[in-house]
């Protein structure tokens, strides 16, 4: 090769290397350019995602308040039955064919 050709190419080699620069510069400005808005969507992402889990436990708080007001209905009116059977004769002595038919109904 001779020295012109060699130059030549040098050139070109040189004009390729700037190309090759100026591309990752491009996309490495473009990167850049989202990293704002990716940090906005994970931090919406995340925003949301602890709402959900307040929600949860909002929900799961009232579902167990019910529950326990139930429980507690259940618990009063077992009770009132209790006494009202105390009352019955043949409870309260235990006679033997009038409690069993008594509570069998």
């Amino acid at each position: 090769m001779t020295v012109v050709e060699l130059r030549r190419a040098a050139g070109a080699a040189r004009r390729l290397d700037l190309h090759r620069g100026i591309r990752v510069r491009l996309l490495a400005l473009v990167l850049l350019a989202l990293v704002p808005a990716v940090a906005v969507s994970v931090d919406h992402a995340l925003e949301a995602r602890a709402a959900s889990a307040r929600e949860a436990r909002l929900d799961a708080l009232r579902v167990a308040g019910d529950a326990s007001r139930r429980q507690a209905q259940l618990i009063e009116e077992t009770g009132r039955l209790l006494s009202s059977l105390a009352q019955v004769p043949a409870v309260r002595r235990a006679e033997r064919p009038g409690c069993p038919r008594l509570l069998a109904r």
